[in-house]
């Protein structure tokens, strides 16, 4: 069950990392663009936080359950970079859950703040999936 657990969670990184482009782009064309918060900008935004969420309840998941799976204590290096890429995913899943309360700002400032939210959400995803090698280029 864990492994298919943890093939499920390396097949949503796919679909968090499709949604953070198509938002990144999205949101940069209205902000530049003077562009108005429509209902498709809302649909992708739900659609990159849902993706992540469910990535970090996954990821979650699996972090409880590995001590007991690979009989790994919490202070071997398994565990404990599975912790970092564990925490850092919980900060970056944070902002975007977070920017989520931009939608009493006017369009243009919603567009520019959600931008800069996935921007660094996706850097910090980026560091935390390099961290346990999860990138096939790295």
């Amino acid at each position: 069950m864990y492994d298919f657990l943890k093939a499920a969670h390396d097949g949503i990184r796919w679909i968090v990392v499709l949604m953070a482009v198509i938002v990144l782009v999205k949101t940069l064309i209205g902000w530049l663009g003077n562009q108005d918060y429509t209902k498709l900008d809302r649909q992708l935004w739900l659609g990159l936080v849902n993706s992540a969420a469910i990535q970090f309840l996954l990821g979650l998941v699996l972090i409880i359950w590995l001590p007991f799976n690979y009989n790994v204590g919490f202070s071997d290096t398994i565990f404990r970079v599975g912790l970092e890429h564990a925490v850092t995913n919980i900060i970056a899943v944070g902002i975007l859950m977070y920017a989520a309360r931009f939608k009493k700002l006017s369009d243009v400032l919603q567009h520019r703040n959600k931008f800069f939210a996935v921007l660094i959400s996706a850097l910090l995803i980026y560091v935390a999936v390099s961290r346990v090698g999860g990138w096939p280029w790295a």
